[in-house]
């Protein structure tokens, strides 16, 4: 039972006196001194989001051509995907987890998870309604622009960069709706309108962490059987995957728009 409650008791702490670590650094510092909390959070998160990865495995199964490889490359884009976009209803407290991490403030794992689920589960419901349509559509347009490309169609090669163009910005939204829907008391279409701003304005980031997570799975998972790809999966690999990029957007909205508010009402 003792593996989704957190027993954890307050230490003799940092000295008060010692520099603030920033950056990479306090990162690293709170990845190792969080490593179990991560785990935990990943196989909760996991567990109740059993069904909607299923239901991504499915979907990319059925676009997949029948070779030897075909479990494996499911396995890889299913995780690419969760980590990627979500599950939808639970997101928004698991999301809640890590961005306490990373501002180092107090949370009990199962209760806030629960908790924040339920007070996201609208914005969660919508979010994986349109990830389900995307994906769907997504696949479906890739391949026919793909195909048309293949007779010659100077116009399909433009029009698959706007559907993977499309698809990115669509990807880098959720990297920030449920942490603003959750910082910040605005209703289900702001914060969707915000996420799109910040997918843009932060795009070097986002593709940093895209990119890295798309080559790090694929490295990773294809070198491993299936079986301990999915052991890997439910155990660790979701957080290790989300958390840098939670701990980046939670820090970057809690020094542009928190600690800014507080300084210019302190200052008035």
């Amino acid at each position: 039972m003792g593996l989704f409650f957190n027993y954890n008791k307050e230490g003799p702490g940092v000295d008060k006196d010692a520099p603030k670590k920033k950056g990479i650094a306090l990162y690293i510092e709170l990845f190792f001194r969080k490593f179990w909390l991560l785990i935990r959070a990943n196989m909760l998160y996991f567990a109740v989001s059993l069904p909607v990865i299923a239901v991504y495995n499915m979907i990319i199964i059925a676009y997949l051509p029948d070779n030897d490889f075909k479990l494996q490359i499911s396995l890889i884009l299913t995780a690419i995907i969760t980590v990627l976009w979500g599950t939808g209803p639970v997101t928004g407290g698991y999301v809640y987890l890590l961005r306490n991490f990373a501002r180092e403030e107090h949370v009990w794992l199962r209760s806030d998870f629960f908790e924040k689920s339920r007070e996201t589960f609208k914005l969660g419901i919508i979010v994986l309604l349109c990830d389900l349509a995307v994906l769907v559509f997504g696949i479906n347009a890739a391949i026919f622009y793909s195909g048309l490309m293949k007779e010659g169609a100077a116009v399909a090669k433009y029009a698959f960069v706007m559907v993977i163009f499309g698809f990115a910005i669509y990807t880098f939204m959720h990297y920030y709706v449920y942490e603003l829907y959750l910082t910040f008391d605005n209703k289900t279409g702001k914060t969707l309108k915000n996420a799109l701003i910040m997918s843009m304005a932060m795009l070097p980031a986002n593709l940093i962490f895209t990119i890295s997570i798309i080559v790090l799975t694929f490295l990773v998972f294809g070198v491993l059987a299936p079986l301990f790809t999915i052991v890997l999966f439910l155990s660790f690999w979701i957080s290790l995957m989300r958390f840098p990029i939670d701990f980046y957007v939670a820090r970057m909205l809690k020094r542009k728009f928190i600690d800014t508010q507080s300084s210019g009402e302190s200052g008035e």
